[in-house]
C-alpha cells in the first residue's frame, strides 16, 4: 500500500501508525519550509518497519501547490503500478476526485 502524507497540512498527527508499516509499504512525506518536524522516534519507527521511504519538499510555495505534488505522484503511482492502493493522509477534501 501506498500512504501520501500532505505533512503540511496534518502535521505529526498524520503519522499516527507508522509502527503498522511493513516491507509491501511506500511511505511518503510531502512536506514544505513551513511543515513543524517530527520526532526522530517516529523517523526510526518508519525506518525500521523496512517500507520504502519518500521525503518530497515543495520547491515553489503557492495557493494548493503540495496537493498538485500529491495528485501528480498519485498519478505517477496509477499509471506504474496498476491496482496499487493508495492512501491520502490529509484534512483537504479535494481529493475525493482522485
Amino acid at each position: 500500500m501506498v500512504f501520501c502524507i500532505d505533512l503540511e497540512n496534518v502535521h505529526a498527527g498524520g503519522l499516527t501508525g507508522v509502527e503498522y508499516l511493513n516491507e509491501n509499504d511506500h511511505f511518503i512525506v510531502f512536506y514544505s519550509v513551513s511543515t513543524p518536524y517530527f520526532e526522530n522516534s517516529v523517523m526510526n519507527t518508519i525506518l525500521e518497519s523496512g517500507c520504502t521511504f519518500d521525503a518530497v519538499k515543495l520547491v515553489n510555495s503557492g495557493k494548493n501547490a503540495l496537493d498538485f505534488y500529491i495528485c501528480a505522484k498519485v498519478g505517477e503511482i496509477t499509471s506504474s503500478r496498476e491496482g496499487e492502493e493508495i492512501v491520502i493522509i490529509a484534512k483537504d477534501k479535494g481529493y475525493a476526485a482522485l
